[in-house]
């Protein structure tokens, strides 16, 4: 006798999972946005690195020891906007919130989307997670890309089609990650790893 799939209603909709949990980050982080009225002293440290792009002090700034790309973001959206802690903390809790879609992808392209759902509802209420993505800190940054490299990575090494494609976003995520961050580095590793042990179980088919 077939047992009934109670839960098909419930987590049977990609949509519906990935518009709930993005909203309920973004309502997350928008309420813990105006609860924090100092900023951190890394935060310091990458606005005055955005001021030294804006003002062309390329190499200056490129000989700190921060990755260069946060107080490129922050520079750019900063000098349309005049507010450079504004334009930060806006894209940190902007890529923050995506990033709750990339988590339940990676759970259900690992295991099912009840996984994803789970994994994403644990990310949207994680504490240090919903106190980076208010700050003027790179974490929220390279966290979205090293998710994304991860899950692109995963696809790629499952999917017969456009494995090109897959590989290569994921390689560009790993990329754009380690230049936020140096622990992205990890990422090429994984990938490299990863790529290595599906060739190999595909050659023994």
């Amino acid at each position: 006798m077939k047992v009934p799939r109670t839960f098909d209603f419930n987590f049977g909709s990609d949509r519906l999972n990935i518009l709930m949990l993005f909203f309920l980050a973004l309502i997350v982080r928008l309420i813990a946005l105006g609860r924090i009225y100092l900023i951190s002293r890394d935060s310091i440290k990458f606005l005055a690195l955005a001021k030294y792009y804006f003002s062309g002090l390329f190499l200056k700034g490129l000989s700190n020891a921060q990755h260069p790309l946060y107080p490129l973001l922050i520079c750019l959206f900063g000098g349309v906007s005049g507010d450079f802690e504004f334009a930060g903390k806006l894209i940190s809790l902007t890529l923050s919130s995506f990033t709750v879609i990339f988590v339940y992808l990676l759970g259900k392209a690992i295991y099912d989307s009840k996984t994803g759902l789970v994994g994403g509802v644990f990310f949207v209420v994680q504490p240090l997670c919903v106190r980076c993505s208010v700050d003027v800190l790179s974490d929220s940054t390279f966290l979205f890309f090293l998710v994304v490299a991860f899950y692109l990575g995963i696809k790629g090494g499952k999917e017969e089609k456009k494995v090109l494609w897959w590989c290569l976003g994921a390689g560009i995520c790993g990329g754009l990650a380690y230049l936020t961050r140096p622990e992205g580095i990890v990422v090429v590793f994984f990938l490299l790893g990863w790529y290595f042990l599906q060739w190999i179980f595909h050659n023994k088919k």
